[in-house]
């Protein structure tokens, strides 16, 4: 989206020499990526990325609309809404008690008091929470979190289910091994017995050689 708006930016400067090549390096990029712009389902994990990175969240739907205006905060808030949604069941999460800042919660930090059984049977009960109960939870959060004015990592403090689907959605790989191996599998396939292919062949085979 950045690198789009730049070029658009560009291709609408009179004092630019090349804008004819910045409109069309805009339009390749947004044919290489053409399931990111056009929102395909297969972006949704993408979508929910940016959302949940705090000094992005939704800056980059205004850019979006100018080539998708059918495009509402409404419909990407629901897909990462479901993503969210579908990691938090398959990874069991639990929401807890929201950090507050306040004296009285301070105090009760330090629970000394004694549990008895039927205490320790209805927290443990609590702690159970149906798919339309954590749904509720995870878009209250959400709402609240996209409202919120912070625009670092210091807005997790607030919002537990939505800081461990971010840390999931946007850890990056801890290797450059998956990269490198496929720089070596595009070199098997790039020779020079295979000159004639095209971009999109290329891509399809170097796919395909590394998920044999």
């Amino acid at each position: 989206m950045t690198l789009s708006n730049k070029l658009q930016k560009l291709s609408q400067n009179n004092e630019f020499a090349l804008n004819s090549m910045a409109v069309e390096l805009d339009e390749k990029l947004r044919k290489r990526f053409s399931k990111y712009f056009d929102l395909a389902p297969e972006a949704d994990t993408a979508v929910t990325a940016a959302i949940l990175t705090p000094n992005v969240k939704l800056n980059w739907l205004s850019v979006l609309k100018r080539t998708s205006p059918n495009v509402t905060t409404e419909i990407i808030i629901t897909r990462a809404l479901e993503c969210i949604l579908k990691f938090a069941v398959a990874e069991k999460l639990v929401p807890t008690k929201q950090s507050c800042s306040n004296h009285e919660d301070e105090i009760a930090f330090f629970d000394l008091e004694e549990i008895n059984a039927d205490e320790e049977t209805t927290t443990s009960q609590s702690l159970g929470y149906s798919k339309v109960e954590l749904e509720s939870i995870i878009r209250e959060q959400l709402y609240s979190y996209l409202a919120d004015s912070i625009k670092n990592c210091a807005v997790w403090q607030k919002y537990d289910l939505l800081k461990q689907a971010s840390l999931y959605f946007n850890t990056p790989l801890t290797s450059s091994a998956p990269v490198e191996r496929l720089f070596s599998f595009a070199g098997i396939i790039n020779s020079a017995r295979r000159n004639a292919l095209n971009d999109f062949s290329f891509e399809k085979l170097v796919l395909l050689k590394a998920n044999n």
